[in-house]
Formats: structure tokens, sequence, C-alpha cells
């Protein structure tokens, strides 16, 4: 729902007349009685979410709580309005996207696309999307071999502009946020392919300018989900796509088997705050985080995370200063200068990262024994603070060492292992997630010495 006036708030939505009460699950309806509440809401549930949307020159538009909600509120669930390949896919059937794993699959009779069956090639769906792709005549887009390719890039950016049909969806396409003049400056190689392919291979009317558009929607705003065959696939959401970011969420997105997104809260948010969700990974250290969001979103984060030198007393992108060898390195000047707290030595983003670079090398080279996963830790720890970015990765690597490992000395490490990892991921994403769940989950499993794998506890 819009942003509402103070004078909407004063009468009743079904008959005009001065309100008194409101909806309890928006909180944004106003009605004169409860008679007048229940003969409106067949139309009202169509919009009744507990947000609102506003819009600020800085944020563009952007979802705000319009009720206190406790952490695990559903706020919304949204299939997509188009969905396809993610840009860089293993052969998939274009119509019912399972994997083509071996060489017998069909390749359609008109376009040449591989298909699981010639029944997928004959499904509508295909069929128009058949006709604009045996326009290639040389065939020059078409997956001809296993392995990733970019090709089905083509397919997502096709089916969006299959949508000029309907109007509905063409409206909420063309007022995504793009970037395409962006984009286009850039001429980012598979973007500008992506154009070219759609303006002078498979020609269908379309000025250039539409397809840095569409193209540009899809990178901003596309959303990954798996399929119940594993495959990742990415969608459109218009709500969702109001969403903006935080390197500190308060929402979390969980998907199922028909790629329908659930939006929670992860966290206790009072009404009047922002919704947010992390565009990027929140366990990457910030220049990585503000790297992404730079190349990919066109803005530097200035988050309640990223605005703080220690990130919020994490220091979780710090290092140990080898000055003084007792501060960390924080970050000034928008990260490209960082300041040890104790000595106040100054270094360059530059050399942070070259220092990082080489603790993971060393890291990742360093030859350790199930007996020793403790010790090794310890040194790691010595080299950083406990809970930060280069301690996560080494947690990670040490779980994929250990992980045929079944000993009991080793599901002892493991357990250990996990518990540090929950209680990093607390930091960086507090709340109800279903990441932290995940590991949780590993970690009970762990102390049973099960093999069960953690995902069948989640309903995708």
């Amino acid at each position: 729902m819009e942003n509402i006036s103070d004078e909407e708030r004063n009468v009743c939505l079904y008959c005009g007349e001065k309100a008194v009460s409101t909806c309890g699950k928006c909180g944004v309806a106003f009605y004169c009685g409860r008679n007048h509440q229940e003969k409106h809401w067949p139309k009202h549930k169509l919009q009744c979410f507990p947000f609102i949307i506003k819009h600020t020159e800085s944020s563009g538009r952007y979802l705000v709580s319009s009720r206190d909600l406790p952490a695990g509120s559903l706020i919304l669930k949204e299939a997509p309005f188009v969905l396809g390949p993610k840009a860089t896919s293993s052969l998939i059937c274009l119509s019912c996207h399972i994997p083509l794993i071996s060489n017998n699959f069909v390749k359609c009779t008109k376009c040449q696309w591989p298909m699981c069956s010639q029944r997928c090639a004959e499904q509508s769906q295909h069929q128009e999307e058949c006709k604009i792709l045996s326009l290639d005549e040389k065939k020059c887009g078409v997956p001809f071999q296993h392995g990733e390719t970019p090709r089905y890039d083509l397919i997502l950016i096709l089916r969006c502009l299959l949508l000029k049909t309907n109007p509905e969806y063409w409206e909420i396409l063309q007022n995504l946020e793009s970037h395409w003049n962006q984009r286009r400056e850039d001429a980012e190689p598979h973007h500008t392919a992506a154009v070219r392919y759609f303006t002078e291979v498979c020609k269908i009317g379309f000025e250039d300018d539409v397809i840095h558009q569409v193209r540009g929607a899809i990178i901003t705003n596309a959303i990954n989900t798996k399929s119940p065959s594993g495959v990742t696939l990415r969608g459109l959401y218009s709500k969702i796509s109001l969403l903006n970011h935080s390197c500190f969420p308060n929402i979390s997105l969980r998907s199922d088997k028909n790629h329908v997104l659930f939006i929670r809260t992860t966290v206790n948010v009072k009404k009047g705050e922002p919704l947010y969700f992390s565009y990027v990974p929140t366990t990457d250290p910030v220049w990585c985080r503000q790297n992404d969001l730079k190349e990919i979103y066109y803005f530097t984060c200035n988050c309640i995370r990223c605005s703080s030198q220690s990130e919020m007393n994490t220091y979780y992108s710090s290092l140990l200063c080898g000055e003084c060898s007792k501060g960390l390195f924080t970050f000034h000047q928008n990260i490209s200068i960082w300041k040890c707290n104790h000595c106040s030595k100054e270094v360059k983003l530059k050399e942070i990262m070259k220092q990082s670079n080489d603790l993971i090398q060393w890291v990742n080279n360093k030859k350790i024994s199930p007996k020793h996963v403790k010790l090794f830790l310890k040194n790691v720890a010595e080299k950083c603070p406990k809970f930060n970015f280069l301690y996560f990765e080494t947690l990670q690597l040490i779980l994929a060492f250990l992980k045929d490992n079944n000993s009991i000395e080793s599901n002892d490490t493991k357990k250990e292992v996990w518990e540090d990892i929950i209680k990093i991921l607390s930091i960086v994403e507090p709340g109800v997630t279903r990441r932290r769940d995940r590991e949780l989950i590993k970690n009970i499993l762990s102390s049973g010495q099960s093999n069960k794998d953690p995902e069948i506890f989640f309903d995708w």
C-alpha cells in the first residue's frame, strides 16, 4: 500500500465517514466500525500488508513497516511475474527447467535450443520464445555442448521482452530500477552482447535502449531460487523489488518449490522502520561488499554497519596491527584509509587487502591433521580477531576438511566449529535466519552423529 495522508487516516475506506478503528494486520486501513471493515475486506485483502511504500530522492521507493512486527512475522509472500535461467547456466530444458545431464537431450527442431523432450519443445511458452530464437539463423546464441555457458542470459531477457503484450507486467518491468544508462556506458561484454543479439541477430522491433533497460532491471532486481530438480533460476518480483539493502538486515527471504518467496522479519521491527535485506553476502569483508554493491547496483552502502569504523564493534573486517601487535585496524574515509585503534598507524585499503589475501593463502596452503585443528584455529586467532571474516573462512575450510571424517574426535571438533559459525552469523545476521538455523541443525545432527541432510528440516 502506498504512503497514506493524514486525511485518509480519518475516514472509513468503505463509506467515507469518520474512522474509529484500524485494520489490525496492516495498520494503515481505517474504518467507521467492524461492519464496514468486513464488507471492505474482499477488496482490502488484495493490498493488506504490514508495510507502506515510501519514496525519497536518495533511496527511491522502499518499504517501511506499518506496525510493530515481532521477529518471525510473515510480511509478504510473492510469486515471480517472470522466471528464467540464471545468466550463466549448464544445459537445462527451457520449458520444465530440469538439468540436461546426458547427451541424449532433444533439440527443438526450429530454434535448436536444448530441450528434455519433444513434448516440452511443443509447450506454449517455448513456442512463443521459439518464434524469436529461430531468427538466429547462424545459431550463434544456441548452447551446443555441456558445461556452463552465458548464453542462457538471453532467455530471461527474451521472456521480459515478451511481456510487452501484457500491459500490467510491462509497466511493472519498466518501473524497476535498472541503472541502464550507466550499464550502457560501462559496456560490460555480456551486457553489450545481449543488446546486440536482440537488435542485430533476433530483430524483434525493440530499440537498444529498451534492451539496456530490461537487462539492467534483471541484473538489479532478479532473485535466485532453486527448482525441485536443484537448478538455480532467477525471477523478478514486483513488491520484493522495493526492498532496500543493508549489510545488517532485519528480514530474510526463503522460497518454496514453486519459486514463491516468503519474507519474514528476523528481529523485532518497530513501526516506521525500513525493511532491509542484504544484496550481498553479509559474511564478506567490508571492501568486498562495497565493491560488489558499486559494480552491480551503483551505490555506496552507508548502512549502520558500514557507517561504523569497527562495524558495530564486531571488527569483522579488521586485522591485527603488525606495528604494535595490540591494536586493530579500523576503516576511515569510506574504507580507503585504515588506522590502528591502539598506536594510530595508518595504512591504505590496498595494504589491508594484501594482508588479508596473504593470510587466506596461508590458511588454504596449511596442511593440518584432525588432531591439530584446535591448535590451528588458535594460530589463526592470533593473526586476526576471533570472530572476523578470516576466522569464518577458516572455519568453513575446516568443515570441508572434516566432512567425511565421522570419528568421535572429528565430530566433537565439528560441533565446536559449528558453534563458532553460529556465533559469527548471530553477529552479522542477527535473529531468526535460515542460514544460522541450518548451521544449528548441523550442530544438533553432529552431536547425534547423524548423516541426515539438514535440508530436510527446511520447507523450500
